[in-house]
């Protein structure tokens, strides 16, 4: 299996020595990464790849300047990435809480928040944070795409099946890592 990891140029040497089974693309440059036209036209250097993917990871490094999240978001709206399993984790879920129609409906979406993280999602979909089944009602808001709620006991819900880990010793602290490594 390839994976393509696409990044700012400043941090495509770390991430390529990680493994030599990463393709490192780097899209924008790191130096420019302010400038919101100049990232948001560099992000678009993606679009020929997407058709290549199976699976779509996004939010780790991804960081939270305004125009790499706009051009993530045109690129999660690309109907390449519209028709490909797609997990959303770290910074990709700050963006979706600022834009929650960018997985509305999406059930081949996996969002995986942590406990503040969904709390973000909450709020913006205007679900009480302290509700029992906030993962569920977070997920049913947004189209029955999947959550799993990383937390003391991790939740996974499409907004009508729940399922709860709370299994001690279990692969826990690692949610979109470990559905990266599964997909």
């Amino acid at each position: 299996d390839l994976a393509y990891v696409f990044c700012a140029d400043g941090a495509a040497p770390a991430i390529k020595s990680y493994s030599p089974e990463l393709i490192v693309l780097p899209c924008y440059k790191t130096a420019n990464m302010h400038d919101q036209q100049a990232t948001s036209m560099a992000m678009q250097e993606v679009r020929p790849w997407l058709a290549r993917l199976d699976c779509c990871v996004i939010g780790p490094g991804l960081g939270r300047d305004e125009g790499v999240l706009k051009g993530v978001a045109d690129i999660m709206n690309a109907a390449e990435v519209r028709s490909t399993s797609t997990i959303v984790d770290a910074d990709g879920l700050f963006l979706v809480a600022q834009n929650p129609e960018l997985v509305e409906g999406r059930t081949d979406c996996v969002l995986t928040p942590n406990r503040r993280e969904l709390e973000r999602l909450a709020a913006r979909l205007n679900v009480a944070a302290e509700a029992a089944d906030v993962a569920a009602q977070v997920a049913r808001k947004l189209g029955n795409v999947v959550v799993v709620a990383k937390g003391q006991r991790d939740v996974i819900t499409d907004g009508t099946d729940v399922l709860v880990c709370d299994e001690p010793g279990a692969p826990k602290r690692c949610g979109g890592k470990l559905l990266r490594a599964i997909r």
